[in-house]
């Protein structure tokens, strides 16, 4: 039943308590999650993919992207701040110095294969070639080092460019010390688009593999220029111009070898046209194949369309979903639409398909059009990666804290709910979380300082991640003297096990009184009352401590649960004394009200208490851009109260009815688009979460199919 609401709200309230009542949650009511649109060549596609604005595209360029990095690594910096001049920072060489040390490897990579340089190898090598001709060994730092950061990233991303050919990479990996010389030398080189050495990257970039004899001479003709510009650029450019012209000269061969080969596949398939045209008596491009209409599902028309509109020339992804896609242009059309030939970068023919086909590849993500993700030169998309891998590692050092190196309590919470099994597998019971409270720090810290604090907790964490090694286990900082561990695997049992073989360990970890000091006895004790007059007493710094574990035996809790839990068990330690280690019962009261839920959400369908609604999910960056409707199952209780969202979510995910529940509200939230269509014109898309067990259902997708089939929704 459709309740009367204000224009711009969608309401369905529930007069009856009926699998079918749908009610979508007011405007203001805080969302599960925030969609953010993407700016793509075909309009502005917000989160699910629809299509809703006109386009906006602006054209990358390196220098912008140059400058984006710059930015992002004075941020790494300021997140993990290096010792100022005058605070013990080494000495570093100048660029002169840099740049000479770059000589002895542009020699090395002028003949034969090369391998890839990241920087810290990179620096290696040149800190190795300097002292081997007798300047004394400092650091490569400041400005250079940024070039050299950048650089060694760009040729990362040009390495992992699908549209970049395999013998084109193994010539690029080979310039890789001369670009590096080209950088520190010439402040240019990120700022004009026309820098011989930059014109020479995009040129190498567009070089096609091939084992026709002719494309084999054309790759030895490229391997001996590489090799020139290693041997002969030292200081001056215009090394590279003759470099280029000659290398031009290639690209012009090798596309007048493709243009021929792509002609003869043309010319092949035309004449297989005019045969067939010849024995049916009729012009095949005089049928209309789009007056007759199957009884496809529309969804399925919707595809075929797609792969209509694909235009001769379009380049396109094969096996795109692949770690080994394959570039193919669409050079012919049989004039119904019902073949599509493709060729591969060299012009040979690469695959010959249906209209069927390539639909059902289209719909598969098999076969992707390039776009955007293609546009700019070689160096362009590389830049625009480089900017991308630089965020990720400024985003990486802010979700950690600097002192320990152990995730923030956000992350930590986040790394466990990714981490957590599903709760109808055996591996729930596996999962464990340890809180190990530090009860002193205040009084270190008013006592010597918060140097010493901070000389304590870091030690502290040191040790503890030495004592409990494993690749699966997640270390957290939770707040200022609490420290977290999380176990994938064992079980609170086996947690407790190994936390109490560390305990000698950690009792024993100890910092000078004095910060800087190194002569401490790890065996005193610390006094803080003693009175020492003018002397300066060097003492052990302990730390008392107390732990509390938790397991997931029930599968039913979630990360801020679990350290709820710790946190209860830690409270009980510490009633005890210091030392001490307490892991919590099956008492925990979550879990027994958890357990409670899901009990009652396995029946939940059955019973008809189920209720559906929206929470609207809204672009906190462009007002454009129309909300989202994300819906949410819920359900009555017995008394016909709501169960807070939040508390049936975690129950219902656990549920043995999870998958059923999932395809109830994927139907319900169908008719419901039917009988509101004008709700259709107020939201961008409709998102219905999925549950794990539903994912892990083979038949998913048909039965979705399915209910889209039986019903009139776009």
């Amino acid at each position: 039943m459709i309740a009367a609401v204000p224009p711009g709200e969608v309401q369905v309230a529930p007069t009856a308590v009926s699998p079918g009542a749908v009610q979508a949650a007011p405007a203001d009511q805080p969302s599960a999650a925030v969609g953010t649109g993407a700016t793509l060549g075909g309009g502005t596609i917000p989160a699910g993919g629809w299509t809703v604005g006109p386009a906006r595209y602006a054209a990358p360029l390196a220098q912008r992207a140059y400058s984006a990095a710059q930015a992002q690594l004075a941020l790494r910096r300021q997140l993990d701040p290096v010792p100022a001049a005058g605070e013990g920072a080494a000495v570093g060489y100048d660029t002169v110095q840099i740049v000479e040390g770059l000589g002895a490897l542009q020699n090395a990579y002028a003949e034969g294969p090369a391998e890839p340089l990241d920087v810290a190898e990179l620096k290696q090598r040149i800190i190795g070639a300097l002292t081997a001709a007798g300047v004394p060994p400092r650091e490569v730092g400041g400005k250079a080092a940024d070039a050299i950061e950048v650089v060694a990233s760009l040729f990362g991303s040009l390495l992992q460019d699908a549209l970049i050919a395999g013998s084109a990479k193994q010539e690029l990996t080979r310039l890789q010390p001369s670009v590096h010389r080209a950088a520190l030398l010439d402040s240019q080189f990120f700022d004009s688009p026309g820098h011989p050495v930059r014109q020479l990257i995009d040129r190498l970039a567009r070089l096609r593999d091939g084992k026709s004899e002719s494309q084999q001479q054309r790759h030895a003709r490229v391997h001996e220029l590489v090799g020139r510009a290693n041997r002969e650029f030292r200081n001056d450019l215009g090394v590279f111009d003759e470099l280029l012209d000659e290398v031009e000269t290639i690209l012009t061969e090798q596309e007048d070898e493709y243009r021929e080969r792509v002609s003869s596949v043309v010319d092949s398939f035309e004449e297989q046209q005019r045969v067939l045209e010849a024995r049916r008596g009729t012009s095949l491009e005089s049928t209309d194949s789009s007056a007759a209409r199957s009884d496809l599902p529309e969804e399925w028309h919707k595809w075929l369309e797609r792969a209509r509109q694909i235009e001769v020339g379009q380049r396109m992804l094969m096996n795109a979903t692949s770690a080994n896609p394959l570039v193919v242009t669409l050079v012919w059309k049989e004039p119904r639409n019902n073949l599509f030939v493709y060729v591969d970068e060299q012009g040979n023919k690469a695959s010959t398909l249906t209209q069927q086909q390539v639909a059902m590849y289209l719909r598969r993500g098999i076969l992707r059009p390039l776009g955007e993700d293609a546009a700019g030169t070689a160096l362009d998309r590389a830049m625009f990666g480089v900017v991308d891998r630089f965020h990720r590692q400024v985003e990486e050092e802010a979700t950690r804290d600097a002192l320990t190196g152990f995730l923030n309590r956000r992350f930590f919470v986040e790394a466990i709910d990714a981490a957590l099994p599903d709760g109808e597998t055996s591996a729930a019971r596996n999962a464990a979380v340890c809180e190990i409270a530090i009860e002193d720090l205040g009084d270190v810290n008013e006592a010597y300082g918060k140097d010493v604090g901070d000389a304590l907790i870091a030690a502290f964490a040191a040790e503890l991640r030495r004592k409990l090694r494993g690749k699966d286990i997640t270390f957290g900082r939770l707040g200022g003297a609490a420290l977290g561990v999380y176990w994938p695997n064992g079980g609170a049992a086996a947690a407790e096990r190994k936390l109490r073989a560390t305990l000698d360990a950690l009792r024993g970890v100890a910092v000078a009184s004095e910060p800087g000091a190194s002569d401490a006895d790890p065996d005193a004790t610390v006094d803080m009352q003693a009175d020492v007059g003018d002397a300066t007493v060097v003492r052990a710094v302990k730390a008392t401590f107390v732990i509390g574990v938790t397991g997931a035996e029930d599968g039913l809790v979630q990360g801020e649960g679990l350290l709820a839990s710790a946190h209860q068990a830690c409270a009980a330690a510490r009633e005890t004394g210091p030392f001490t280690l307490h892991v919590s019962g099956a008492e925990n009261q979550q879990r027994r009200q958890l357990e409670q839920l899901v009990v009652y959400a396995n029946k939940a369908l059955d019973r008809g208490v189920l209720t559906l609604h929206g929470q609207r999910v809204r672009s906190l960056n462009d007002d454009d851009i129309l909300p989202a409707l994300r819906v949410v199952v819920g359900a009555l209780d017995r008394s016909d109260r709501l169960i807070p969202t939040h508390l049936f979510a975690p129950a219902l995910a656990r549920s043995t009815a999870a998958s059923r529940i999932d395809l109830w509200a994927f139907e319900q939230t169908l008719g419901w688009l039917v009988d509101n269509d004008a709700a259709l014109e107020d939201y961008a898309l409709f998102i219905v979460p999925l549950s794990s067990m539903s994912l892990r259902d083979e038949d998913l997708a048909s039965h979705l199919m399915g209910h889209f089939m039986q019903v009139a929704v776009p």
